[in-house]
């Protein structure tokens, strides 16, 4: 894949900008290509690569290519290493930082910044966190506080991840953003196994990289992660409007129940020969965690931001590896 950045520094160059991007659109629509010929494109010329097409037919011409830069080079050793299994997070003996509260916690814990780095010494500067939620924890008392969790203790941050063979580019990196278990070595797409009844605390910190770091033009060090479909309170629920900054953290409380339990199942009901608090045709068991920051849900969640949640009732055939 090639590659030119469009460097946009004023309102003026984003005109420039926007006006060449639509001359390529108009371009593209007389020249009546086809999605294949399209995708083609997309694969050998990337982004912005529509600048460097010559010829009637707009395709590629890599003799007027000279400024561009080979980002992605070819895998000559494919299927040489194992498919990666998500590895589990392992649950806290005792949280680090300040003790989860029902309500938001105002006490700071302060860490080393994994995105907050020294330029003279390149080491990570050590920086107070506050917790960035504003609301209580609905039925927390009720469903057991923090008694009845079990904790984890996770961090959003930005590393260098190789997406080829070690034997093949052992040193070829990428940026990516991505979950790192803060009581293992789990890191990049995680899995927390859980049960039904058995609620969850999970300590979500926000160690992207400050205001000024480069991004690569790509995503946003604000997040939002949202369990995807469970049963949760609003406050927990990761909604789009709900992120916080890098240098914050969250305490996100998972019930672990299905719906209907406060409502139209309050006695539950009986399948199987168990009984189920609430519907049990509420049942969900592999469940994802996801970025959901609005406008950059996609960049987000492309750039890394996404792990398992598997949710099982107990007492069920089943084997967490």
């Amino acid at each position: 894949m090639l590659k030119r950045i469009i460097q946009a520094t004023n309102f003026g160059q984003r005109e420039k900008a926007a006006a060449r991007y639509m001359k390529e659109v108009n371009d593209i629509q007389s020249a009546k290509l086809s999605r294949r010929e399209l995708f083609k494109m997309g694969l050998t010329a990337g982004v912005g690569g529509l600048s460097m097409v010559g010829g009637k037919n707009l395709l590629p011409d890599f003799a007027q290519a000279e400024d561009v830069t080979l980002i992605s080079p070819p895998c000559r050793m494919p299927w040489s290493e194992r498919l990666p299994i998500p590895k589990a997070c392992v649950p806290t003996t005792g949280i680090k930082g300040p003790t989860p509260e029902k309500g938001p916690c105002l006490e700071k814990h302060t860490m080393k910044h994994s995105g907050n780095i020294n330029p003279d010494t390149l080491e990570e500067i050590e920086e107070d966190f506050y917790e960035a939620r504003t609301e209580e924890h609905q039925r927390w008392d009720e469903l057991g506080g923090l008694a009845a969790c079990t904790p984890y203790e996770l961090a959003a941050k930005e590393l260098d991840w190789n997406f080829y063979s070690n034997a093949e580019y052992s040193h070829f990196k990428s940026k990516v953003c991505t979950y790192v278990d803060m009581n293992s070595d789990a890191v990049g797409i995680l899995r927390i196994n859980a049960h039904y009844g058995s609620p969850i605390l999970m300590r979500m910190y926000n160690c992207l990289p400050k205001d000024g770091r480069e991004n690569f033009g790509f995503g946003i060090n604000q997040i939002s992660p949202h369990l995807h479909n469970a049963h949760n309170p609003p406050t927990s629920d990761g909604g789009p409007i709900r992120f916080f900054d890098s240098g914050k953290w969250y305490d996100y409380w998972y019930p672990n129940i299905r719906a209907g339990f406060a409502s139209t199942h309050p006695n539950g009901t009986e399948r199987n020969g168990y009984h189920c608090p609430g519907d049990w045709q509420e049942t969900q068991s592999t469940l994802w965690f996801h970025d959901h920051r609005f406008d950059f849900t996609a960049s987000n969640v492309y750039k890394g931001l996404a792990s398992f949640l598997y949710l099982i009732q107990r007492g069920h055939q089943s084997r967490y590896r």
